[in-house]
Formats: C-alpha cells, structure tokens, sequence
C-alpha cells in the first residue's frame, strides 16, 4: 500500500482526484460567495428601509430596526463562513512539484527494492508518509479495522482479519509457486512476499534469499532474469497498472474478475501478467470504463475510504432576499 501511492498510477490518479475536489470546491466556494453577497444586497435594504421611515413611526422602526440587525448578524455569519472555508481549502501542488512527485515515486518504488535498502530505510519512508494508524476491533466478525493517516490529512481504511492462518504448502506446490514468482522477482523479494502471507518453507521456518535460492537450486528452478523477463513480456501488477495508467488495485480487480489472464501461483501472492494480454479488447474496454467512470475507486475494498475525501458543503442560515 505505502509503494502504491507514490508510484506513477497512482499519484496521476491521486492528481485527477485532486483536480476533481478542487473543482468540487470552487462550486461550493461560489454557493457562500453568492449567500454572502444575498446577504449584503439584504442589509443595504433593511438600511434603506429603516432610514427611510419616519422617526414619528416608532413601532415600524423598531421593526425595521430589528430586521436590519438580524441582516446585519447575517451578512457576517456567511463572510465567517467564507472565510473559514478560505482558510481549510487544499493548497494543489505547482507544475513543479508535481514533477518532483512524479519523480519522487519512481524513486521511492527503485529505492525500495534495491538490495542495499535497509529495514530502517524502510521505517523512515512509512515515517514519512502515515502520520498514525488507528486500529479497532470488530467483535462481531473478530476483523481488525484500520484507519490509516497519510501525511497531508487524508485517510485510508484497510479490514484485516485478527489472526492470521500460517500456510505451509507442500513442496510440489512451493516448485510451482517459485516458478511462476521467480519470473518477476528477484530471490530476495519472493522470500519477502512468502514471508508476508505465512507461507514457511517445508521445515515450517521463514524465508531468507538464500533458502529461495537453494529451494530453487535443488529443484532446477531457475532464477530471475531481467533478459527472460523483458524476451517474454512478463509484468507485475504494477507494471501492468503503470502501462494501463490505473491503480494496481484496479488491475487486481481486473484479475479477480477474469476479465485480464494472469498467473498467480496462491492467493495473496504477486500475479504475473504478460504484456501481450494487456491489449485484449476487454481490457482496454475495462480500462476506459475506469478512466472515465467519476467515482474511479483506487482500491480494492469498496468501503474504503478516499485519499481525496468529498468536502462537504457547511450548513449555514438562509438569507432573507425577499
């Protein structure tokens, strides 16, 4: 999740969404420009009226006077309004720091699978980006719900389930398995992605890169190869979301559905896609439905919350125009 929001897809998306708010917001700005300005028209009248009555009418000018004062309470409630509005609005990132984004995510995703990056490295970079993460517990369906706090003010909701089974699979299924992985990840990443759904090795133990390479050696499996992999067109899923330029839990949705061929050795792990599959005509069907669909979601729970959540519009008192 930390890679997917800084990776190309999924900061253009992050972009267009933002783009979509800040055209949300410019409506909702001009709904309390035009309450304000009502506002004002209707003081100025009330003024009018109360000068222009005879001081000799004293229960009238009591009346007006009145009605002048709750115009007046009126016209400043709504530049209140405006003006708290003014001071929450998004500040957008320029042309140029939209560009040092853009590099920034393909910089992070590169640092994050160098083989020198260290688990600090790692810690500082989550650091960065998720201010906290807070965590309740649904009895009911004994899951985990956690509400993530990016950097920024947006949030996430991620449901997991409170334990986690262990797999162990038996050694035909672990050939079968590095065999499809060892196409698109290096034998140190594999092990990192086994380890992250409990799957042990045929001694119940975690993985390290060099238990996956001695699996692999004795077994004849062979090892990544970047060559191999560019010959036979092999992709991630993010790769594959980068090229099709949608989130990678877009592509997910795509595979889970059927509608894009992919290899996935067990649920939970990588899947490998071909290039060639990307430009299937229910793909590309797939793809601009997304693209042009206003409430494109970027991940794969439909509850979850939006990085770019919706601003609602604050209730204020109507303003007498009458």
């Amino acid at each position: 999740m930390i890679l997917e929001v800084v990776r190309p897809a999924g900061i253009a998306a992050a972009r267009a969404a933002a783009a979509r708010l800040a055209g949300d917001r410019t409506q909702q700005r001009q709904l309390i420009v035009d309450r304000v300005q009502a506002c004002r028209e209707a003081e100025s009248r009330a003024a009018r009226e109360y000068k222009a009555t005879d001081a000799t009418y004293t229960s009238v000018r009591q009346h007006l006077a009145s009605e002048w004062e709750a115009a007046i309470s009126a016209r400043q409630q709504e530049e209140a309004r405006l003006e708290t509005f003014d001071d929450q609005s998004p500040v957008l990132p320029t042309a140029g720091q939209q560009r040092e984004l853009d590099h920034l995510g393909e910089e992070v995703d590169r640092i994050w699978h160098h083989p020198r990056a260290s688990l600090s490295l790692k810690k500082q970079i989550v650091q960065l980006l998720i201010e906290e993460i807070v965590v309740e517990h649904d009895q009911e369906r004994d899951e985990l719900i956690c509400q993530v706090h990016w950097a920024g003010g947006h949030h996430t909701e991620l449901v997991e389930p409170r334990r986690r089974r262990r797999h162990k699979l038996v050694v035909a299924d672990l050939v079968a398995t590095m065999d499809t992985l060892r196409k698109v990840m290096t034998d140190s990443a594999l092990a990192s992605a086994l380890n992250r759904v409990k799957i042990r090795d045929p001694s119940g133990r975690t993985w390290t890169a060099g238990m996956v390479k001695s699996f692999r050696a004795k077994r004849g499996i062979a090892g990544f190869s970047r060559p191999a992999k560019d010959k036979h067109g092999w992709l991630t899923q993010a790769e594959a979301a980068n090229r099709l330029a949608i989130s990678a839990m877009s592509v997910t949705r795509l595979v889970r559905s059927g509608v894009l061929p992919a290899e996935q050795a067990a649920t939970g792990l990588p899947s490998v896609i071909k290039v060639e599959d990307l430009e299937l005509p229910a793909i590309k069907s797939a793809v601009q439905a997304l693209k042009t669909s206003p409430n494109r979601a970027l991940t794969d729970n439909p509850n979850q919350l939006s990085l770019f959540p919706s601003t609602e519009l604050p209730k204020g008192a109507s303003c007498r125009t009458d």
